[in-house]
């Protein structure tokens, strides 16, 4: 089965890369900072004749090119545009790391089956202190190195080295401009910061799944709660950053049975 490929436009000037490939409900994926689609390739193998898999490249990663706005809080118009311009009904999404903060915020403005979202707590201060940690660094060294040493300090669990050596190629090719785009928006105010989170996820309904394989932080089951009613929390300890990837047979059943219990 050939994977389709295509681009979709967003309201701010990004033509958003996508490919699709499968049949049956639509199934979107979202990879993460410095990442790109083929991220998925392991899962879309398993669930190309379970779903219409559409992959897609965010803002200034991978194919995806033009625009020049990387908050974390736009990035949602991606998603938002590919399933827009694809026509799809009640979509199953499935974000990691960024692409998680992003297919949760696009889920507040879409109707969808679901939301998976891999490793990315939406609870934003330790990402915030992080980035403030860093100070020069941003500006002054390779951004693909930078977000690397964060993944490594995150962990990644049993990944493949094929993997591994894909994550690397891709990191490398992270500037430095979207890194600090997508970053610098976090040093805001930490209750302004809160409340913005508040705000871009308060239309969510739909189910919602957290996955977390590098350790769920301190008071967030609460938090979570609160953000979204009804979510599931999973710790999958000891899978890291990237647990679709060091699990992807766990990952991949686990999609099939959220997705099932989707109403």
């Amino acid at each position: 089965m050939k994977a389709e490929t295509g681009r979709a436009t967003t309201p701010d000037g990004f033509e958003v890369a996508f490919e699709t490939t499968g049949r049956g409900p639509a199934l979107v994926l979202v990879h993460g900072l410095g990442d790109e689609r083929q991220s998925f390739a392991p899962l879309v193998e398993r669930w190309r004749s379970a779903f219409t898999c559409v992959a897609l490249d965010l803002r200034g990663h991978g194919a995806t090119r033009g625009g020049s706005d990387y908050n974390p809080f736009s990035v949602e118009h991606d998603v938002v545009a590919v399933v827009k311009t694809l026509g799809l009904e009640r979509p199953l999404l499935v974000g990691h790391s960024l692409g998680g903060f992003a297919v949760t915020t696009a889920a507040a403005r879409l109707p969808v089956r679901g939301v998976v979202n891999v490793d990315q707590p939406l609870d934003l201060r330790g990402l915030s202190a992080l980035v403030r940690s860093l100070g020069r660094a941003l500006w002054d060294e390779p951004a693909g190195d930078i977000v690397l040493r964060v993944l490594a300090n995150l962990g990644f669990g049993a990944m493949p080295v094929a993997g591994r050596e894909r994550l690397r190629a891709s990191e490398g090719r992270l500037t430095g401009e979207i890194l600090r785009g997508v970053w610098l928006p976090l040093l805001e105010d930490e209750e302004k910061l809160r409340d913005r989170v508040r705000r871009a996820v308060a239309g969510l309904h739909a189910p919602y799944l957290s996955l977390h394989g590098s350790g769920v932080p301190a008071g967030y089951p609460a938090l979570l709660a609160q953000l979204i009613p009804g979510a599931e929390l999973e710790d999958w300890a000891g899978h890291g950053h990237f647990p679709h990837l060091a699990a992807p047979e766990r990952f991949s059943e686990r999609v099939l049975r959220f997705a099932a219990s989707c109403k």
